[in-house]
């Protein structure tokens, strides 16, 4: 995922750091030429998948997906961690698949099954405030 900033790009992308996937930012100069090394964002046992990079309003927010949730970050416009992770849902999934926010709402939407190992029954769909007060949903 790529996102313009003030003073070049940033990049968010999946890559294997020790045994799991994680998700790495890397800034790019206005013509693209990397500035830096890749930094990864995210750490622990679970692979994080699908970055989606969005601009807020005191920089720039990471989010990605595991197996069971949506997580989030913040990050200033060259790639640095602002705070710590947080997860903005969770629940039994077979995996999100598309993830979006902005300075005033997160939205996700995933699929899940009633039992492990069979195909996927439901869509699932949630919009909530940054407070986490759901205003849209359809689960």
């Amino acid at each position: 995922n790529l996102l313009r900033t003030q003073d070049g790009y940033l990049l968010a992308y999946e890559d294997f750091v020790g045994q799991t996937i994680q998700i790495v930012v890397q800034r790019l100069a206005p013509g693209g030429s990397p500035t830096g090394e890749p930094s990864p964002v995210t750490s622990g046992n679970t692979d994080k998948r699908f970055p989606q990079l969005v601009n807020t309003e005191g920089g720039v927010g990471l989010l990605w997906t595991t197996d069971d949730s949506v997580g989030f970050r913040s990050l200033s416009a060259d790639g640095s961690p602002l705070a710590p992770p947080a997860t903005w849902f969770t629940g039994r999934q077979l995996g999100y698949r598309s993830v979006a926010g902005t300075p005033l709402a997160r939205a996700a939407a995933w699929v899940d099954a009633s039992e492990e190992g069979l195909s996927p029954e439901r869509l699932h769909f949630r919009i909530t405030t940054l407070s986490g007060d759901v205003r849209c949903a359809a689960e």
